[in-house]
């Protein structure tokens, strides 16, 4: 895991990220080194960097590697940040990787996606009905949403070209004195390829975050581009999440008598990975903090409500006992989310809006400092350090391009 800040306002953006990175294995064994980049530049003619989070390789290349070889090979001038992001999603799409490489990395997913649905059929049916239970998989797969474009060609191609793979994954998860089913193995062909490109999150492997951000030559003020992926299939990317965000942008709205309201985002302070101390911060309490608020405020009115009605007698009145229950579950939850949400608005504005006026010292030194505060917390609790060792940071403005404020060596001056 990791710690990585992104503050901007409309002078410049902040980057900063600690150095961990924690190292497991199968046996749930963990190694944790601090002296990983997760920050680089990536473009020489704009003045755009990136930062990885959470797995950081892709398709068993380490994103170091492949960031730098795309910024060596890139002369474009990117009128847009957009237009980057998406030239660097084309690059990692089109990356080129040994057929063994690419081999693996669909077994791999075709292993973990069989190994759930055996997994999920033993918790659900005793009697492991694995033909009815996988053509209910498959009714369910009617409405869905796929990565691609063209599903039913990947599919085609899916089964047409990788049937091998298919066969080495049952080969090593069923039985060789009980072989899979015929049945069953013409049904798994028709579901697996499906899953690998429906967007399910049932179905999501280790995720790689890219936050790109900066200046294309024709934005005035900064961008940012988040992406979350977990792999390709058959040439296109698995892209959980692509969002784009921007500060200075105007968004008027308009009634019949004019100008009804104009919003806009003056600054942005995002978090990545381990978010927590983040949102203590700026909202002024936890997400787990707000659930469990969430859950005692609803325990508590339950409780009241059992009490009277074993004072008035619940038998008789069982039914409003019921729908007070249900108005407490319903209602009262919603109240409770609305009012937290207000007062982490209420909590948050100020300091965003003292993030607008910052200069760019001063978001180097508010994203330092955020990411500090994770790794403090994490250094006094119970749990490991996965956030530690030096402290990476960056400042990106339209004048001065990708400037390095903190930069740790990583080989010595001597060497």
């Amino acid at each position: 895991m990791t710690s990585e800040i992104l503050i901007m306002n409309k002078r410049a953006v902040a980057l900063a990220a600690d150095s961990a990175v924690t190292m497991g294995d199968p046996n749930h064994r963990h190694k944790i080194f601090t002296s990983s980049d997760k920050i680089f530049k990536l473009t020489k003619n704009n003045p755009i960097g990136i930062m990885i989070y959470n797995k950081n390789e892709f398709m068993g290349i380490p994103l170091e590697v492949a960031i730098k070889n795309y910024y060596d090979k890139c002369d474009k001038v990117f009128p847009t940040l957009h237009e980057c992001a998406e030239d660097f999603l084309h690059y990692l799409r089109d990356f080129k990787v040994s057929e063994e490489m690419e081999d693996l990395s669909l077994l791999m997913m075709i292993h973990s996606i069989t190994k759930r649905i055996i997994d999920s059929i033993h918790d659900e049916d005793a009697k492991l009905d694995y033909v009815s239970i996988i053509r209910r998989k498959l009714d369910g797969l009617e409405e869905t949403e796929y990565f691609v474009e063209d599903p039913e060609d990947h599919i085609s191609i899916i089964k047409q070209e990788h049937r091998d793979l298919f066969q080495r994954c049952y080969d090593s998860l069923f039985d060789a004195e009980e072989p899979i089913d015929p049945e069953v193995k013409e049904l798994l062909m028709q579901y697996i390829p499906r899953a690998l490109i429906e967007k399910d999150g049932r179905f999501g492997f280790s995720k790689t975050g890219l936050v790109i951000t900066g200046y294309g030559s024709d934005d005035f003020f900064p961008r940012v581009t988040e992406v979350e992926l977990d792999g390709r299939v058959c040439g296109s990317l698995r892209i959980w999440k692509c969002r784009a965000d921007a500060v200075g942008d105007i968004k008027i709205t308009r009634d019949d008598e004019g100008i009804q309201s104009i919003k806009g985002i003056e600054a942005s302070l995002k978090a990545y990975a381990q978010q927590d101390m983040v949102h203590v911060f700026l909202d002024g309490i936890s997400d787990g903090m707000e659930r469990s608020v969430n859950s005692f405020i609803v325990t508590i009115l339950k409780d009241v409500i059992d009490m009277i009605f074993q004072k008035i007698g619940e038998e008789e009145h069982s039914d409003l006992r019921s729908e007070l229950v249900q108005i407490v579950d319903e209602t009262v939850r919603q109240q409770i989310r609305e009012v937290l949400v207000k007062m982490k608005k209420d909590n948050s504005r100020p300091m965003v809006k003292t993030i607008s006026i910052m200069d760019k010292q001063e978001l180097a030194v508010m994203a330092k400092t955020m990411v500090s505060l994770t790794a403090f917390k994490r250094k006094v609790s119970p749990e490991p350090e996965t956030v530690g060792g030096p402290i990476d940071v960056a400042i990106i403005t339209k004048s001065d391009g990708f400037v390095w404020v903190e930069k740790k060596e990583v080989i010595g001056k001597n060497l």
